[in-house]
């Protein structure tokens, strides 16, 4: 005799199992963790195996839940798939983007109004988040991040390699390369960037100068900051090119001397795999990497 096993049950089994936690798994389905315990504890007396060993510090698969897990995720999966595919056909498209706090605030607005003119009935969801990111589990769409962090259910369709240089406003500096001797002599001031403990490291003032930089000056806690106090002349800024150059093309920065600092990782766009079949993200993938690509390549002038 075949078992019919609830698929609520069934469900619930599948995002404990990837989310690790019965707790998270009730937090994305809406149900409380006693309910999720409940329709486990179920499905593991109507099938008469262990799923889960209960540990100190949580749950862990046991060897019948880890032989039925890949099976039952792949279908989960398929089934979210075809249900967003139906929703798509009857309400307006939705994409669900994330982005570093900087990006979101300093560089993507000014890249996206064309783009929306065009997709009028595109409707985005911008989110500000610190890596990694778990697309599959968070239903994010695309992600831009510093460096790459490899997942199955995502895909990187895009690396794109940044520098820092040094920026300042027009009549800021006399003239000449950058150097801490000439920043000492004439009074200049650093602008630091600070992303705290977990934001990627970038390179610090002591590195792109390559000598010990103990000099005045100002720290903040994002490249839009340090873009912002530089433009109201308020010291020399290190940032990523790609917030700077917009401000360099309409001549409200200008480069303080030609040095600059290659990035240890690129800049990688993913799309989560289930969305990547979408038409209108592959157009915004491809949008958003023309954009950086244009931002990173042209030249600024010193």
């Amino acid at each position: 005799m075949a078992y019919h096993f609830s698929l609520r049950a069934l469900e619930a089994f599948e995002a404990a199992a990837r989310r690790g936690s019965f707790a998270l798994a009730a937090e994305e389905l809406g149900i409380s963790p006693a309910a999720v315990s409940q329709l486990i504890r179920g499905l593991e007396d109507q099938a008469g195996r262990q799923l889960f060993e209960r540990v100190k510090r949580g749950i862990r698969l046991s060897e019948a839940g880890r032989d039925a897990f890949p099976r039952l995720q792949a279908a989960f999966h398929d089934i979210r798939e075809t249900s967003e595919m139906l929703q798509r056909r009857v309400t307006p498209s939705r994409i669900v983007i994330s982005v570093p706090p900087s990006v979101a605030t300093a560089w993507l607005p000014g890249k996206l109004s064309g783009f929306l003119k065009e997709e009028r009935d595109l409707s985005l969801r911008v989110r500000e988040d610190h890596d990694p990111v778990d697309l599959e589990a968070e239903r994010v769409d695309l992600r831009l991040s510093y460096g790459p962090f490899p997942h199955p259910s995502a895909e990187i369709v895009s690396r794109l390699q940044d520098r820092v240089i040094a920026v300042c406003a027009p009549g800021y500096l006399e003239n000449g390369e950058l150097s801490a001797a000439q920043m000492r002599k004439s009074g200049c001031r650093f602008i630091s960037t600070d992303w705290g403990a977990k934001a990627a490291r970038f390179p610090s003032w002591s590195d792109f100068l390559g000598e010990e930089a103990s000099l005045p000056g100002h720290t903040v806690s994002s490249s839009h900051a340090a873009v912002s106090l530089a433009c109201e002349g308020l010291g020399v800024a290190l940032v990523q090119s790609l917030f700077a150059a917009g401000h360099l093309r309409e001549n409200r920065l200008v480069m303080a001397g030609s040095r600059s600092l290659g990035l240890a990782q690129p800049y990688c766009l993913s799309a989560r795999k289930a969305s990547l079949q979408r038409p209108v993200l592959q157009r915004l993938a491809e949008h958003i990497s023309k954009q950086m690509q244009r931002d990173l390549a042209e030249p600024a002038p010193v």
